[in-house]
């Protein structure tokens, strides 16, 4: 499994810095929770610790509009927003085309076979 971790955070044989930051904020927030009485607040280290590293691991896909063939990528409210899912034919996300303005199931444009490799 730390492979697999480890592919989805690293760019060029590098760690993003986006990644570090995530995982810095992660261990504040955890480290707060656990020695000290105001949990609230280390609250708001972990969802930001949360946000980095989700825009980190997907902002890296590409998806292409079913209607339009165009590729694009989700930004961050697109992958808070839409809907993702994989079966037979790969990873899709149901979102609005910024080409054409279709909304379509669109199809992961890049594949992880290709980032093995």
């Amino acid at each position: 499994m730390g492979a697999a971790v480890r592919c989805h955070f690293m760019l060029n044989g590098k760690v993003e810095p986006k990644a570090i930051a995530g995982g810095l904020l992660a261990a504040i927030g955890i480290a707060g929770l656990l020695l000290t009485d105001l949990w609230a607040l280390w609250l708001i280290p972990l969802a930001a610790a949360a946000v980095l590293l989700a825009v980190t691991v997907t902002d890296r896909y590409e998806y292409e509009c079913q209607r339009c063939h165009a590729r694009y990528r989700l930004g961050a409210k697109g992958i808070l927003a839409s809907r993702h899912g994989r079966d037979a034919n790969g990873s899709w996300a149901i979102s609005r085309c910024p080409h054409c303005g279709a909304i379509t199931k669109a199809r992961e444009a890049r594949s992880h076979d290709q980032e093995k490799g």
